[in-house]
């Protein structure tokens, strides 16, 4: 990323050339270099276009101002040949606007005589009475502590108001075409499309990880897993950076399973009987976990935040040394891809070193297994490998650290299905191999959730509890592998594991439509209007006044209007993709000025829907299970040409005789146990009673588990109400999909503000998973 600082000041006897050169040179190098500070006595030449020079200051990421007496009076007389007063007014339009990039500094002269009106109650940092304490020895230019100690002070504010303000505006758009692809086009979970910052939806998930209420984070297809980390880097860009160090994302992809397969448990599986393949996973987490720490380190040393002054710079620039050499990087810097996807090999080849080496050196051989137990752990690994004096000293240089250190990892949605492809085809020729490699999958991801949930406990070795003192974790985990592996041991502590299901209410979605929408024709509301539907009507009937606000639905002959958002919402599982994909087929529609009636747009609109939804079933969801269902298109298509609505009893002798595949150990033998399965997915809801409604307190009589979560499942599981008064019902989504037959004269979840509204306020009450 780019980034700019621009430095404005008068050039007089009052200003100090060495001091501001100081400033400069430090911004720069604390930067890594990688914010460029324009000081027009360094940068603006003869010959140069001095009033295009100045144009920078319009596009600059920061502004550093320093008030002195000729710089106010050159300001007050508004001399236009004059370049402070140019600079000026750009300044105080950015500051009127709101931006938070300009620091101002009082450099000489008095409050009256230096600082305009403006910034008078804004001041950041007055270093009048020490900014001439600069001294010559030897023909170097020191500073006086004092003046050395505010130089870094505005030297580290200048740098992480830079960054804030480079992240908003590197996530803005070129052209309304590049604006309009990804807001509404960029149906995809690609990391590098750009979302602007009033886009992003603050859901639960962003104050669950910011808050450490939890670390993992599990959802659907999407659901938005990818933009959760944009939204907790960007939706306040400052408490981000006041918290974290540089963060560095873990891409899942770049974690090869089958390496770890080859190059660990293969190596050390002679061995099972005395460390287990969990407890080998475990160890391998942790370690893998603890050089994540010190790269990132690594990285905050090489950008220049870490002081050499600091009592620790000794201590990090050993052990991040050690680092570089095991990854073979000593002559490049840590921050580009490849010592970063080379962690996860180094992590498997210190415990094999330490498995032929470290472990048989210590054990006790008239008791092999609890010796060999006590002695494989993390931290005699790392020991092995880095020295026991300078691990020991980096894990308590690191609980000393203010900001912490964020490991987030994401990618787990395309990631490893070569291996278990490869794992299938073993099932008929080796079925000891395909046991154990399917064993192991599995226990790769519980494992990490395990060790992450008991570091963050404190269960570990002393130095390891320092060092994750010191980390905040965000691990974001598909819903279908996090299914896989609480079923494996049916663990009924690990559904207690601390995790939050990244799932979205109708509010959320149409929130997040209205953002976009806004900021795309440039709208400014009152965001402290609750009626989210009327503002999105407003905006329709406004801006694409070709789409029709409502869309009517022959019901036994008669036209019943829904509205458009409704219409979409349950066109979709609700995931925000699958709305975008809805909302593109609008958009380009309404781009269409073609002269036509309002019954002609909604028939038109109706059609592209509904092909689009198609797409939706095909991509979103049956292509996110059929690597776990792998049957599950066939278990569709046999309920083809049903009624919507189905008697309870009617439909378990149906299902009774359709078997569901899975690749692992999933329970689906009852009829039941299927029904519960194809409500968890969003295919199935119950159609319930008006007096089971108000008895256990839903907001709605028609339950899917993303509008009132497992609950209404559970209780009808567990027979909180007669099976005679409840049906099952079918998704709507599936509609023309399985060409189901409508038996009602209801018009299908078309759900009232009123419930959008209170099923929002209700949403920490709701498990919609």
């Amino acid at each position: 990323m780019s980034m700019s600082c621009y430095i404005s000041y008068s050039w007089d006897d009052d200003i100090n050339d060495k001091l501001i050169n100081e400033i400069k040179s430090q911004i720069e190098k604390m930067s890594n270099y990688k914010i460029n500070v324009i000081y027009d006595r360094r940068n603006f030449h003869t010959g140069d276009d001095i009033l295009a020079k100045e144009k920078q200051i319009e596009k600059s990421d920061s502004i550093v101002v320093f008030f002195t007496p000729s710089y106010k009076t050159k300001v007050i007389n508004e001399d236009l040949d004059r370049g402070v007063y140019r600079e000026y007014k750009i300044i105080k339009m950015r500051l009127e606007k709101g931006d938070n990039n300009i620091i101002p500094i009082l450099l000489s002269g008095d409050f009256d005589k230096s600082i305009t009106d403006e910034f008078k109650n804004v001041i950041y940092e007055d270093i009048r009475s020490i900014q001439t304490q600069i001294y010559e020895k030897q023909g170097k230019t020191t500073f006086s502590d004092s003046l050395e100690l505010a130089i870094k002070k505005i030297v580290k504010e200048t740098i992480k108001r830079t960054e804030v303000y480079a992240w908003l505006k590197d996530n803005s758009f070129n052209s309304l075409e590049e604006e309009y692809n990804a807001l509404f086009l960029n149906a995809s979970a690609d990391p590098s499309k750009k979302l602007p910052r009033d886009c992003i939806i603050k859901t639960k998930s962003y104050d669950y990880i910011i808050n450490q209420s939890g670390y993992f984070v599990i959802g659907r297809k999407g659901s938005g897993k990818t933009t959760l980390l944009e939204a907790i880097q960007g939706y306040d860009a400052k408490l981000y950076l006041d918290k974290y160090k540089i963060s560095s994302s873990i891409n899942a992809e770049s974690i090869n399973l089958a390496y770890i397969y080859e190059e660990l448990i293969q190596k050390v599986k002679v061995d099972f009987n005395i460390i287990p393949m969990p407890r080998m996973l475990d160890v391998f987490w942790e370690v893998f976990l603890v050089l994540q720490c010190i790269y990132n380190i690594g990285i905050e040393l090489e950008h220049f935040r870490i002081d050499d002054s600091d009592e620790r710079f000794a201590t990090f620039k050993k052990i991040v040394g050690k680092l570089k050499r095991k990854l073979g990087n000593t002559d490049s810097t840590l921050d580009n891809k490849s010592p970063k996807d080379s962690i996860f090999m180094l992590a498997a080849e210190c415990i094999v070193n330490y498995f032929k080496d470290g472990i048989f050196k210590s054990i006790n051989t008239t008791n092999l297994s609890a010796s060999a137990h006590n002695n494989f752990s993390s931290e005699k690994i790392l020991q092995n490998e880095f020295g026991r004096k300078l691990f020991i000293d980096f894990s308590n240089a690191l609980n000393k650290c203010n900001k912490k250190i964020l490991l987030a990892l994401d990618g787990f949605d395309p990631h490893s299905e070569d291996f278990r492809l490869e794992t299938t085809e073993l099932k008929t020729i080796q079925l000891d191999e395909y046991k154990m490699r399917k064993n192991y999958e599995i226990f790769f991801y519980r494992e990490l959730m395990i060790t992450i949930g008991n570091l963050k406990k404190g269960i570990a070795d002393n130095s390891i509890a320092k060092i994750f003192d010191a980390v905040d974790f965000c691990i974001i985990i598909p819903r279908d592998r996090y299914d896989e592996i609480k079923d494996k041991k049916k663990d009924r502590d690990f559904a207690k594991r601390d995790h939050c299901c990244l799932s979205w209410d109708a509010y959320d979605l149409l929130d997040m439509l209205i953002k976009r929408l806004e900021h795309y024709y440039r709208i400014k509301t009152d965001s402290n209007n609750a009626n989210l539907l009327e503002r999105f009507n407003a905006i329709i009937k406004k801006e694409l006044p070709n789409i029709p606000s409502n869309i009517d639905i022959d019901i036994n002959g008669f036209d019943i209007p829904i509205s458009t958002f409704n219409y979409i919402l349950r066109l979709s599982f609700w995931r925000p993709r699958g709305i975008i994909k809805n909302f593109a087929i609008i958009m380009k529609l309404a781009k269409h000025q073609v002269p036509q009636s309002q019954e002609t747009v909604q028939e038109i609109l109706k059609t592209l829907l509904t092909n689009n939804t198609r797409d939706i079933i095909d991509q979103e969801f049956i292509g996110e299970y059929n690597q776990v269902y792998t049957n599950l298109e066939y278990v569709l298509k046999r309920f083809k040409g049903m009624n919507l609505i189905v008697d309870y009893t009617d439909f378990c002798e149906k299902i009774s005789k359709i078997n569901v595949e899975s690749i692992y150990d999933i329970s689906t033998r009852t009829a039941q146990d299927k029904i519960e399965l194809l409500y968890k997915l969003g295919v199935l809801g119950l159609y319930l009673d008006d007096r089971d409604v108000q008895q256990n307190g839903y907001g709605y009589h028609i339950c899917f588990v993303f509008n009132e979560g497992m609950r209404p499942w559970n209780d009808f599981k567990n027979e909180a109400f007669e099976t005679l008064r409840t049906k099952i019902i079918f998704n709507p989504i599936f509609l023309k999909y399985l060409d189901l037959n409508i038996n009602t004269k209801e018009l299908i979840c078309n759900y009232s503000w009123e419930y959008i509204y209170k099923n929002h306020l209700m949403q920490d009450s709701i498990d919609r998973i």
